[in-house]
């Protein structure tokens, strides 16, 4: 395997095609491959950074390992399990916790997450394009884009998304984030309306030895708006912890 092997996780509702834009712009300089999350319906169910783990643990050689929004909660998990194998953090759209506590006001209101639990039960597509539309802001994505999206995630399975919102309730990792050594790079939306920048920020803090780069009128698509700007970014970080 090359020095710069990026091994990336996508977000949620996102089939991994979804980072197809970023992996093209970051060029023939990083050997990129990208994964789905895992499966989160198992009965009984594994943590999902047990099973990444377990991928990583069969390549055997650390890699800078990368996921956004969903993918990223599940890389803090997996490089608090397997700290020799990730040489390195690249978070898109991360945060530690996605849903708000008590002591934690960076995340999204857990009532919020039940009415798109309820909405996938009831009226899945309409559901869904609310949700990339949000995804998108300030962009707007043209209906064929967004008409896309919404069939990407319903193709993953609707039992897949829901045991997604699942983990995210309940995913929460500030606690542990001094203990994670490796460098990371964080990028994020300044006007992210999924996963507020708030939370890049909080992560920024709780890290050791993180950069946050913030991209200004950006929001929670990054791979679909802002594969350039990403990808430059995340060139230079991956090169870097070769």
């Amino acid at each position: 395997m090359s020095r710069t092997d990026l091994v990336l996780l996508t977000g949620w509702a996102c089939p991994g095609e979804a980072l197809t834009e970023v992996v093209t712009a970051l060029g023939p300089q990083v050997r990129s491959t990208i994964l789905g999350l895992p499966d989160m319906t198992a009965s009984p169910s594994p943590a999902p950074a047990a099973a990444l783990a377990e991928q990583l643990e069969r390549r055997a050689t650390p890699v800078v390992l990368g996921g956004w929004s969903t993918g990223a909660l599940v890389v803090l998990e997996t490089a608090l399990r397997l700290p020799s194998l990730v040489r390195g953090l690249v978070l898109l759209s991360g945060t530690a916790c996605f849903c708000c506590r008590d002591d934690y006001a960076a995340g999204t209101p857990d009532a919020n997450v039940r009415a798109l639990q309820r909405g996938l039960r009831r009226t899945p597509a309409p559901t869904l394009e609310s949700f990339f539309r949000d995804a998108a802001a300030p962009q707007a994505l043209a209906a064929d884009a967004l008409q896309g999206l919404v069939a990407g995630a319903l193709r993953l399975d609707l039992d897949q998304l829901r045991a997604g919102l699942d983990y995210l309730r309940v995913a929460d990792v500030r606690s542990r984030l001094a203990e994670i050594q490796a460098p990371a790079l964080l990028i994020h939306g300044a006007v992210d309306r999924i996963v507020p920048v708030a939370a890049g920020e909080y992560l920024a803090r709780g890290l050791c030895g993180a950069k946050l780069v913030i991209l200004p009128q950006a929001g929670h698509l990054l791979p679909y708006f802002n594969a350039d700007a990403v990808a430059g970014h995340m060139r230079a970080f991956v090169q870097d912890c070769g």
